[in-house]
């Protein structure tokens, strides 16, 4: 399964819908950094269906941090498990992106 990617009211969308480790990191960060190059003002990553991210998944998900932030845009993970919310939270990458959890809203 490849990451997919659509645009949904405005805002850049891409829903890995698996676990994101070393196995599948290149796909998803082929993914995110074609979607990074067209400088939005916001990106979302829908993270239904990963229960999982490996050091190589959080690597990727710093480096978009990184490219957005260069031209004021920013990166939303949406539908993220409380695990990985709480890993987020120790890695202290809470800080540089915008965190919505399976119950909260979202702007879909």
């Amino acid at each position: 399964m490849k990451t997919s990617s659509k645009i949904n009211q405005g805002i850049p969308t891409l829903k890995p819908g698996r676990d994101i480790t070393a196995s599948v990191a290149q796909d998803f960060n082929q993914a995110l950094v074609a979607m990074v190059k067209r400088k939005p003002q916001a990106l979302v990553v829908d993270f239904d269906g990963v229960e999982m991210i490996d050091s190589v998944g959080l690597g990727v998900l710093v480096g978009a941090i990184n490219s957005l932030s260069k031209h004021g845009g920013e990166l939303r993970l949406i539908h993220v498990s409380e695990q990985i919310h709480e890993l987020l939270i120790l890695m202290r990458l809470d800080r540089r992106l915008v965190v919505e959890g399976p119950s909260e809203p979202t702007s879909e």
